[in-house]
């Protein structure tokens, strides 16, 4: 069994407290103590000590379990690949993890109370403002996609998947999950080149298998006129 806490009652000091607590029970301050009264007693105060060292071992344990379960939770919050924000109703940011912080370029510190609407790209401004209105409706999980300014400048395409949260019963905040999708719009703007391209292309190939028709058409009138056989067949 382990040591007994700061405070926990040694023997002397059972012995005291048992005298005084069979004396409290005693009719009178000058009563005789029996020497089974005082064993009652003093074995009550043991089995009332070990059972504070039982409780005082199970408190440690979970503390313990407690501090590896919440490094477990900051590791995981800080370093998933999604950036995770928390904005409070005047767009402050109070909370933020660091691949958050690392997408929007600015450090952790830096990030925290500062405004989430003046990252937003000013012309996708409104698309924001529309979007926390429409989270604030729903219970559910919302989604948009807009671009962000970086610190250094630099605009990024990013999906952002929000709800609405009261924190301490009396905070209204966005939480934010923000992803980079800036590889995927750029993938998406190159497929759509590529068909425009392609549609350009099939344009001018029907363009000018329709000439070519025409020009076959005007052959062999040609040699209808001189009394001869058609030189091309179904052009008709």
């Amino acid at each position: 069994m382990n040591k007994s806490e700061p405070g926990t009652p040694k023997a002397a000091e059972l012995r005291k407290q048992a005298e005084k607590a069979v004396l409290q029970k005693k009719t009178g301050s000058h009563a005789d103590l029996s020497h089974d009264d005082l064993q009652q007693v003093v074995h009550e105060l043991s089995v009332h000590q070990f059972e504070l060292e039982m409780q005082n071992e199970e408190m440690r344990r979970i503390q313990s379990e407690l501090g590896v379960a919440k490094d477990r939770y900051l590791d995981l919050y800080d370093y998933t690949p999604l950036g995770y924000l928390s904005v409070s109703e005047t767009w402050l940011i109070v909370e933020a993890n660091l691949t958050s912080a690392a997408m929007l370029g600015v450090a952790r510190g830096e990030l925290i109370k500062s405004p989430f609407n003046q990252l937003i790209f000013k012309d996708d401004q409104e698309i924001l403002y529309r979007f926390r209105n429409e989270v604030a409706e729903t219970d559910r999980l919302k989604d948009v996609e807009l671009r962000i300014v970086k610190r250094d400048g630099t605009v990024f395409w990013a999906s952002l998947a929000a709800s609405h949260a009261i924190e301490d019963r009396r905070d209204h905040v966005l939480r934010i999950m923000l992803t980079d999708i800036a590889a995927r719009k750029r993938t998406e703007t190159e497929v759509a080149q590529q068909l425009a391209e392609l549609k350009r292309w099939h344009g001018v190939t029907l363009g000018r298998e329709g000439r070519i028709t025409e020009l076959k058409r005007e052959v062999n009138a040609l040699f209808r006129r001189l009394g001869e056989k058609d030189k091309y067949e179904s052009v008709e």
